[in-house]
């Protein structure tokens, strides 16, 4: 699986209306650089505390992983959906994973 030159997803996290562009760049087969575009606030400090990620960051239980503690760090909402975004993009573009669409849809 090849990686790609740039991952970048764009996030509609829902009712707080903070849309976030998520670019995640490779630096080589074992790092990455995290790009956080949001006008809000805890996103943007997330953005601060995550410059790069490495391979052994991917694949720690959530507990232990450094994107959702810098994102509890930064007071970023449980359900907030970047975190999320930002491990997706950072396998994708580690070539551990192929981009696909995640979606979660409320039925009435």
């Amino acid at each position: 699986m090849k990686p790609y030159l740039m991952c970048k997803v764009v996030v509609e996290p829902g009712i707080c209306g903070f849309k976030a562009e998520v670019e995640v760049k490779r630096e080589n087969s074992k790092k990455v650089h995290v790009y956080i575009k949001s006008e809000c606030l805890q996103v943007m400090e997330l953005n601060e505390m995550l410059h790069t990620l490495g391979l052994k960051d991917i694949f720690v239980p959530p507990r232990e992983n450094i994107i959702f503690a810098c994102s509890e760090k930064a007071g970023c909402h449980a359900s907030c959906p970047i975190p999320l975004a930002i491990l997706k993009c950072a396998e994708i573009e580690m070539g551990l994973a192929l981009p696909k669409e995640v979606l979660i849809a409320f039925e009435s």
